[in-house]
């Protein structure tokens, strides 16, 4: 380890930096790595590259410097054996019980005496007769002293890297839902900075597949073939809303802004009346958010329902009004599903009762959180079912294959559609999942539609 000639300049600097952060500062690094090291420990994962990438994370390297840690910590710190022969976690003893090193005293007679005559300058390479030999030049004493003093400080190095690893290897067994540092919002709820599983794997579809032919949903092969492949993607904090933007809500932007949403100025919007499969909706005239079945209908005693019939630009101007955005399809995923990649917000197993969708009871719009046992791991409620929601990206059918692994936010419009998310009262199990990626043109209307707002730090 020690022959990289960086160690030195390497170990000042994860010292440094490991052992001046704040509780709340090494909580929140230690999340960053969580998800990531699991996948090494359940073998889904080579553990140099990932664990290094891990450990660069942990000690908030400087990003200019990132990729030169992860190959020093690659080549020294993370041997490529298969994740089931590498040793338990170290367990540490309190750092205040760690016995100090022995220090042996010199005696002054181990002291050379000093020079009191001048030498002449041997030729190159010969030495004087009366030299002692290189490995002479200290005495017994001092030689066994300094070589006692750095192997101290090697071992030093060496356990204070075994700490912080030891440390992220602890993690494993925390809960698996991150408590984000954050304050609070009105009205929202804090996702923590840090990894999450994004996109689905085979397994997923397999059963996503079994679930439509269950619950007779229509899915066709390659429906979810744009979740593929499952990837660890790193997320900056924010917050999201708990619920879906209200009827109310909505109505406050609009007396306060005078807006008229896309349907209103279009005179019509489409309308899901038949819930039988490949009925679809029509186009309804006088349907907008105010009418949402059209002329003769009305907002009466339906302000805690989800806000419908508003299209992307609409839901945009919402956000921007409350000084807030539409999440991007990454923020959406990880608060709809937790960090772990569930299939659902409340697990891996389907369970009817948990969403407003087809197969429960009435298939309608519900006032928001009138299904409290399908909320996420973040407290955030309707993630699946009662109305799909915008999402600010443009929905590109390769684009999990080819997104960043921090923050990604597709800003390419050349696919002409928005990214929409989570499903509606009228989509089925099978359909109804975490990672379902659906998209429509950002004109495009209906009582199928919401949306809810984001807002980072």
């Amino acid at each position: 380890m020690t022959s990289d000639p960086h160690f030195g300049e390497w170990l000042q600097r994860v010292r440094k930096q490991y052992l001046y952060l704040t509780q709340e500062e090494l909580a929140t690094q230690l999340k960053y790595s969580r998800d990531t090291i699991h996948k090494i420990e359940t073998g889904r994962r080579s553990p140099s590259k990932e664990l290094a990438e891990a450990l660069a994370d942990l000690i908030a390297i400087d990003p200019s410097e990132r990729e030169q840690f992860i190959k020093f910590a690659r080549g020294h710190l993370c041997p490529t054996t298969p994740p089931d022969t590498w040793p338990p976690p170290p367990h540490l003893p309190p750092l205040a019980n760690t016995p100090m090193p022995e220090v042996v005293p010199v005696s002054p007679t181990d002291i050379p005496p000093p020079v009191t005559e001048v030498q002449p300058i041997p030729p190159t390479g010969v030495l004087p007769p009366t030299a002692p030999a290189p490995s002479a030049a200290l005495p017994t004493q001092m030689r066994g002293h300094t070589l006692r003093r750095s192997r101290v400080l090697i071992g030093m190095g060496l356990l204070l890297i075994v700490l912080v690893v030891g440390v992220v290897l602890a993690e494993w067994q925390q809960p698996a839902v991150d408590i984000a540092l954050l304050p609070t919002q009105s009205g929202m709820v804090p996702v923590a900075a840090g990894i999450f599983l994004l996109g689905s794997t085979p397994q997923d579809i397999e059963e996503y597949m079994r679930l439509c032919r269950v619950y007779n949903a229509g899915c066709a092969a390659g429906n979810f073939d744009d979740e593929l492949p499952q990837r660890s993607i790193y997320l900056d904090a924010f917050w999201i809303d708990a619920y879906e933007v209200t009827n109310a809500q909505f109505a406050a932007f609009v007396a306060a802004t005078g807006y008229t949403t896309t349907a209103e100025r279009a005179g019509q919007s489409e309308v899901l009346r038949d819930m039988r499969p490949g009925i679809g909706t029509e186009s309804m005239a006088g349907a907008s958010w105010r009418q949402p079945e059209g002329a003769g209908s009305d907002l009466s005693e339906r302000g805690t329902e989800p806000v419908t019939h508003v299209s992307w630009d609409d839901a945009a101007a919402y956000c921007a009004w409350r000084d807030a955005r539409l999440p991007t399809e990454a923020e959406w995923e990880k608060a709809a599903r937790g960090t772990q990649g569930n299939r659902f917000p409340w697990g891996n197993e389907w369970q009817t009762g948990r969403t407003n969708s087809t197969i429960e009871i009435a298939p309608n719009i519900a006032p928001v959180g009138t299904y409290p046992t399908g909320v996420s791991p973040y407290e955030a409620h309707d993630m699946l079912g009662n109305v799909a929601e915008w999402v600010d990206d443009w929905y590109h059918p390769e684009y999990y294959r080819a997104a960043p692994e921090r923050n990604p936010h597709n800003t390419d419009g050349q696919s002409l559609a928005r990214s929409v998310r989570g499903g509606s009262w009228g989509t089925r199990a099978g359909f109804l999942h975490a990672t379902w990626r659906s998209r429509a043109d950002h004109t495009t209307t209906s009582n199928l539609l919401g949306f809810r707002c984001v807002r980072s730090p």
